[in-house]
Formats: C-alpha cells, sequence, structure tokens
C-alpha cells in the first residue's frame, strides 16, 4: 500500500477539515493520491457485489419451477426475494460507501495535521511483543509522521484476540533516542497485554509510589529496578492518570508503545484530537525522561545489556493446555494403534 505524502500544517487546523461530507470528487482524489489500483476500489467492490446478487436471482427464477409451487405462489415467492435481495444490495452498497468516506476522513484530518496516512500496512513493521505475535496481518488506519519531524510516531488500530472473543484495539509507537530495558506498565482498565497472552513473572514486578499501584502494574528486567522509577517517575505517573487513564506502555526496542483497548477510530475529528494530544503530551515527556538513559551493563559499542532486553514471561493455564492436549491427543492416538 503506497502512503500519501501532504505538508506539514500546525495540528490546529484540524476543525478546517473535519466536515463530514464526503463527495464522488473526495474519493477519486484520494485514490490518486494514494495510487489505490481500479480492483480495489469501491465501484469495483460494489459491481462485483451486484452481479453476485444478480447471479442469485437469475438463479432463484431458474431453479422455482422445478419447485413443485403453483404459478401463483412463485410469482409471489420471487417478488419476495427480489425485495429482499435490492434490500440487501442497497445495504452493502452503503456500507461499502461508508467505509471508503471513513478513509478519505481519516486521510483528510492526517492531512491536515502534516501526518501521512495509509489504508493499511503489515503490523510487522511496528515494535511491541504485542503487535509481533503469530496471527497479526495487518494494522489499519495507520498515521505517522513524515520524514525530519520532531516526534516519530505511528497510530494505527489491530485486531487482539482475547479468547473466544475477538477485538479490535489502538497502539500509538513512540521513536525513543535511546534503547531502554524491557519495561511494562499494564493497566487494570485496559488490560491489552493480558488479553494478548503476555504474563510477566511475579519476580519482575516493581511497586510504584503513592496510589498508582490501584492503577498500573509496573514490570522490569531484575537488576533494572532504579533504571525503570527513573523513567517511570511520580510526574511521568501522574501525566499518564491525567491523559491516558486507560492505556498501557510497553518499552522496547527503543520505542514506546501505547495501547488503549479500544480500535481509535480515527475518522472523528474529536478522536483524532485526542491521539494527537496524548502522543504530544506522553511522547515529549518519555523522550525527555530517556534522553540521557545509559546501561552500565552494556558492553562496549552496546547501548543495553542482553538481560536487559525482554522481560521473562512464565506459563499459563492456557499456554500449557494448548501444548498438553495436542500431544495427549498423540499419545492417545498412538495407544490405539498398537491395542486395537
Amino acid at each position: 500500500m503506497t502512503t500519501a505524502r501532504h505538508p506539514a500544517p500546525a495540528h490546529g487546523s484540524i476543525a478546517d477539515a473535519s466536515s463530514p461530507a464526503v463527495s464522488l470528487r473526495d474519493v477519486a482524489a484520494y485514490y490518486r493520491r494514494h495510487s489505490t489500483t481500479p480492483s480495489r476500489r469501491w465501484s469495483a467492490t460494489t459491481l462485483i457485489v451486484l452481479v453476485y446478487l444478480v447471479a442469485q436471482v437469475i438463479f432463484i427464477r431458474v431453479i422455482l419451477p422445478a419447485s413443485g409451487l403453483d404459478a401463483a405462489t412463485q410469482r409471489q415467492v420471487f417478488a419476495w426475494f427480489c425485495v429482499a435481495t435490492a434490500l440487501y444490495t442497497g445495504f452493502l452498497g452503503w456500507l461499502i460507501w461508508r467505509n471508503i468516506a471513513r478513509q478519505v476522513r481519516v486521510d483528510r484530518l492526517a492531512s491536515a495535521s502534516g501526518l501521512l496516512y495509509s489504508e493499511r500496512e503489515a503490523v510487522s513493521r511496528f515494535a511491541g511483543t504485542v503487535l509481533q505475535r503469530p496471527g497479526r496481518q495487518f494494522a489499519t488506519d495507520v498515521v505517522t509522521t513524515d520524514v525530519g519531524s520532531d516526534l516519530d510516531f505511528a497510530a494505527a488500530t489491530f485486531a487482539l484476540s482475547a479468547g473466544l472473543t475477538p477485538r479490535r484495539a489502538g497502539f500509538v509507537q513512540i521513536r525513543l533516542e535511546r534503547t531502554t530495558p524491557h519495561i511494562v506498565l499494564e493497566n487494570r482498565r485496559s488490560r491489552v497485554l493480558r488479553s494478548s497472552g503476555s504474563r510477566f513473572r511475579h519476580n519482575q514486578r516493581l511497586s510504584l509510589e503513592g496510589d498508582f499501584d490501584r492503577h498500573f502494574t509496573l514490570y522490569c528486567p531484575e537488576g533494572y529496578e532504579r533504571d525503570a522509577l527513573y523513567i517511570f517517575t511520580p510526574d511521568l505517573m501522574a501525566l499518564m492518570i491525567d491523559v491516558a487513564a486507560d492505556c498501557e506502555i510497553e518499552l522496547v526496542d527503543g520505542s514506546l508503545i501505547l495501547y488503549v483497548g479500544h480500535p481509535w477510530r480515527l475518522w472523528k475529528p474529536r478522536r483524532f484530537a485526542a491521539m494527537l494530544t496524548l502522543t504530544d503530551a506522553l511522547g515529549a515527556k518519555a523522550t525527555r525522561q530517556t534522553r540521557r538513559y545509559s546501561d552500565d551493563r552494556a558492553l562496549p559499542g552496546a547501548q543495553l545489556a542482553e538481560e536487559g532486553r525482554r522481560l521473562r514471561v512464565r506459563l499459563t493455564a492456557g499456554s500449557i493446555l494448548s501444548i498438553a492436549a495436542p500431544l495427549a491427543l498423540g499419545i492417545y492416538g498412538v495407544i490405539s494403534l498398537f491395542y486395537r
């Protein structure tokens, strides 16, 4: 997916780009900027759906005489089927148009903010242990800064599988100037990290000052407790409660990943502006907190020692069961072959 590049006006021009009306001309301009192939345009998708539904109508018309119904009943059944198909076609057409209109609105808001927009990107290009798990395919509604921006960040929505109830969540990745230890700040209100299957050993848990433990749980590699408190100071934690009370943080591979337990819905100007405000506030603070960080344990030429790169995880009942159940079935199958 190609990404359009825009000039870089101030964030304050978001209000000027918040018009809800999206015209055919707007969609055509959006396709030109992003070099969208004809096969991926809304008109092609609508045509495919229309041809399929018309084929269904023709098929029903052909097989009705073989149903054994009298002529009057056949006409009545066919008429109701045509009405239902027309209503369904209208609904699908509205749904397809709504999706492309949302993309145009996000692109419009991104352009007004000096940002780049892409309909989707491979999620593997982003940092974060949640995003790197198997099964993560694409991030959607990806908004990023241009090359040379003061704050290097990307925001997007991704699919978060939580047991039998899949849901979507949002993230913001902010590039830091220094590589820090792998530190996780879990939030009891968001639970994105826990929903993704991440479970960290209890001996890596670090108590926070004041009442922050009521809202957050901090994990850092053993031996990096002072480093974690150097970064997650009380003023940073207070900022989290003020602007990101429903978010979680992961510091990993030189980036800060901010997770939120719901999709961003960036086509809404207020949600887009809230994402920018959150990113600006936490990004600036985290950059200042980590700008002078250095790991005394690191080897010459390295920014971080090996033991600080990843938190140690623990086995959960689900992970044990996922291994034990196939193994038990395999053993049972082998035994059954020999004792028939």
